[in-house]
């Protein structure tokens, strides 16, 4: 089971709506949905992930030191704590 924070909950809210908002590169509210959805998925199956990579930015590090890594595409890579 994943436990998501209230920073968290707040955290995926704020991207929602930052990717159905974006002005440099409009989404449309079904991909930026699409988008969150798969992040979501990526945080649920955590807790039967084994990988996780070296944290490497002091905000990261503050929370351990291991973070996960979701790679979206070449240009995008979230890391979760």
């Amino acid at each position: 089971m994943v436990y998501y924070s209230d920073n968290a909950e707040k955290d995926l809210f704020e991207i929602l709506v930052g990717l159905a908002n974006w002005d440099k590169h409009p989404l449309g509210i079904e991909h930026a949905l699409s988008y969150y959805d798969d992040i979501r998925d990526t945080c649920d199956k955590l807790d039967q992930s084994s990988y996780h990579a070296p944290a490497q930015y002091p905000a990261h590090i503050k929370y351990g030191k291991n973070v996960y890594k979701y790679t979206r595409n070449k240009n995008t890579t979230w890391y979760i704590k």
